[in-house]
């Protein structure tokens, strides 16, 4: 497959995986939409990263904010599931005959909601709307002759060849930080 039929289908099914999860961010009933919403623009991004044509040029470094913008947005709310659902139960069961946490989980109920909010507000703006509009048409245009996929996944992906040592040693020092590959 060349190169930009594989960045269009990884994006294509990297967009439809963050757009089939912002029902869920927006009825806010589960958790996981917003995760998996924050792990699809993480994609993204590393997708540009891998095909800088991914966005054309001239809209690059917009585009690229916007992601992030939106990106720290949603990831203020999962800070705040992870500290509600993770961190702080097994506090409070180890706590639980010296200390009250009513106001503090009051007081981050009241964050999580403020910053819900500001998650909806980003994901039914017409802003989010263009963005994925940008995406979209940037998939669809020609890619440049200066614009080829970056040299690391050329090194990778070149049949018949192996990847460079250093190529397995990044890779394997990214497995021990994320913890065995899975998704954060």
């Amino acid at each position: 497959m060349p190169s930009q039929q594989a960045m269009q289908a990884m994006a294509y099914e990297t967009l439809r995986h963050l757009q089939a999860n912002v029902p869920g961010v927006l009825d806010d009933h589960d958790i996981e939409f917003v995760h998996q919403a924050r792990v699809a623009l993480r994609r993204l991004r590393s997708l540009q990263k891998i095909f800088p044509s991914l966005v054309p040029h001239h809209d690059r470094e917009n585009v690229l904010s916007r992601i992030k913008e939106l990106a720290a947005t949603l990831g203020q709310v999962r800070d705040l599931d992870v500290f509600l659902t993770e961190t702080l139960p097994p506090l409070e069961e180890a706590l639980a005959m010296s200390t009250d946490f009513t106001p503090l989980k009051a007081a981050l109920a009241r964050a999580r909601q403020h910053s819900q909010n500001k998650v909806v507000t980003a994901l039914t703006s017409p802003d989010y709307g263009r963005l994925l509009i940008q995406l979209l048409a940037g998939l669809h245009a020609p890619q440049s002759a200066t614009e080829k996929p970056n040299g690391k996944l050329r090194d990778v992906a070149r049949p018949g060849t192996e990847p460079a040592p250093e190529t397995y040693q990044k890779f394997n020092k990214t497995l021990a930080i994320t913890g065995s590959g899975g998704a954060t």
